[in-house]
């Protein structure tokens, strides 16, 4: 039986959630998350969006994930070194105004403030219509909006009617007051601008793909007796996490990962392991405590993901290594999103051969979007299994 990390969980409890006169509400109206009743929390009356993991009811006690305090402009900080959580609640910007409530401009535009970074934001949302191009001299206006307000920095995400999220775009208030004032122009502030995700940004290269492969990894798991039984790939996503394909460590005692040049020798320790949508995940370091925690030096390198679901049609690299042979790089397009035995698979046609399973599959951002899962036999359509499935499993180990 394979060992587990000790997981520390930090329960938020009603003292806490009081100081922000939020309620929380079970009862499975509002559906299920892994046979446990899904909980709406609002805040003042306004409900808090769920991303990722929803608050839970467990064991008759009301577990609400950590990232949701950042909706109400709490700094919520992991420091993976000690699996500690700092909590920094914000200050009000003056004393009139109420940091924790949707409110609106001048001009009617609802708006919320946060506190992050050190910095006041004020932070809107616009509708997807055209595309991020067309879209723009409305987003533009809408930051104009915004600088109605006293924030340090105004944000607008961006996302469709779903609720599919493609980015955010921010600036500080000064700048789009000098553009008001005529003092700077429009393509000033298209340089200054801050953006998230893929949104606004220019497509990489093959080769610049290719620089990112000191992030992948290659796998040989191992019995109880040190013989290899397997071997696969995985990538970084920061912090010294690697993911890889749970049937790549299926039956295994320890493993060894080779990346960016050296091999660190887990001893078993895993942070998750889930079969159905076939996902592990551990931390990799030189040395670990007898509890699991790392001791010693972890890669610092690591990839960007999201964990929106791509387009049919978008171009996709697979970086993996496929019969032993360490970073090899493919491309390919988006062909399909599938639901296949109750798991969403993104479905693509950038080769995978065994050996890359647990491999990262690309957008051509650089951004981890998937984990290259199997293949249909004799065809050359591939699956990957989304990011959002590893954001839901750091949900749960408050590792977000």
């Amino acid at each position: 039986m394979r060992r587990a990390y000790m997981k520390r969980v930090i329960i938020l409890t009603a003292v806490i959630l009081s100081l922000f006169c939020s309620v929380a509400y079970a009862a499975s109206m509002h559906g299920d998350f892994k046979g446990n009743p899904i909980v709406k929390v609002t805040a003042d009356q306004m409900e808090l969006e769920v991303s990722g993991t929803p608050a839970i009811s467990y064991n008759g006690n009301t577990m609400v994930p950590i990232n949701m305090l950042r909706q109400l402009g709490v700094a919520v900080n992991w420091d993976s070194s000690t699996y500690s959580v700092d909590i920094v609640f914000p200050k009000p910007v003056d004393a009139g105004l109420d940091a924790f409530k949707k409110s609106k401009t001048m001009g009617g535009t609802y708006f919320a403030y946060s506190y992050r970074d050190n910095h006041y934001y004020a932070t809107s949302s616009f509708l997807y219509k055209k595309g991020p191009d067309k879209d723009w001299p409305q987003i533009l206006t809408l930051l104009k909006e915004l600088s109605n307000t006293q924030a340090e920095y105004l944000q607008v995400d961006y996302m469709d009617a779903k609720d599919q999220y493609y980015g955010a775009v921010s600036i500080d208030r000064t700048s789009i007051l000098d553009l008001i004032a005529g003092k700077i122009t429009e393509a000033d502030i298209i340089e200054k601008r801050t953006t998230t995700l893929a949104l606004y940004k220019t497509p990489l290269t093959t080769k610049e793909i290719a620089k990112l492969v000191d992030r992948i990894g290659y796998i040989v798991a191992h019995d109880e007796n040190g013989n290899a039984i397997s071997q696969g790939s995985g990538f970084l996503i920061g912090g010294g996490l690697f993911i890889t394909n749970g049937h790549v460590v299926e039956g295994s005692r320890t493993e060894k990962v080779t990346v960016g040049g050296k091999t660190y020798d887990n001893k078993g320790w895993y942070l998750f392991y889930n079969p159905h949508s076939d996902l592990y995940g551990t931390t990799l370091s030189t040395s670990y405590d007898a509890e699991g925690n790392h001791t010693g030096l972890v890669p610092m390198v690591g990839l960007d993901f999201i964990t929106t679901l791509p387009e049919i049609g978008d171009k996709v690299y697979a970086i993996g290594s496929p019969s032993g042979l360490e970073n090899t790089l493919t491309e390919g397009i988006v062909s399909g999103i599938r639901r296949i035995s109750g798991v969403t698979y993104i479905q693509h046609t950038a080769t995978v051969e065994p050996g890359s399973s647990g491999g990262v599959l690309l957008n051509e951002y650089g951004q981890a979007i998937g984990v290259n899962t199997w293949k249909l036999q004799d065809t050359a359509l591939y699956f990957a299994v989304p990011m959002i499935y590893v954001s839901q499993e750091l949900d749960l180990l408050n590792l977000h």
